[in-house]
């Protein structure tokens, strides 16, 4: 289950049509996936969930629920695999790489490479 409707990030990438969604929840996935990667945590949407992964053994070291920065920075991986397609230039993916650690570096639990 997704973390981020994929409402959410139509709102995001401002598309209103349905001809793009399995991609866009095929991109959106693969940004949540390299977020909860990058933090070394699992991330649940409620409350209850997190409960639940606790108390079945199952949530991992440290989890946490999803927050507005977790939002922000795979919105912001999202909008950039939607834009580019294609491999792009390392100085054009260096600023959103740059806006995804910022945002997710306060979260993380192994501050490192």
């Amino acid at each position: 289950m997704s973390l981020i409707t994929l409402d959410e990030a139509k709102l995001h990438l401002r598309i209103d049509h349905n001809f793009d969604d399995a991609d866009i929840q095929l991109k959106l996935d693969a940004a949540e996936e390299q977020a909860i990667n990058f933090l070394e945590r699992q991330v649940y949407a409620t409350d209850d969930e997190l409960k639940q992964a606790v108390f079945s053994n199952k949530a991992g070291d440290r989890p946490m629920l999803v927050n507005s920065s977790f939002k922000s920075a795979v919105l912001l991986l999202l909008g950039h695999l939607y834009e580019n397609r294609e491999e792009t230039s390392a100085a054009n993916s260096s600023n959103v790489k740059y806006g995804f650690e910022r945002l997710l570096n306060p979260y993380r639990i192994h501050i490192g490479v």
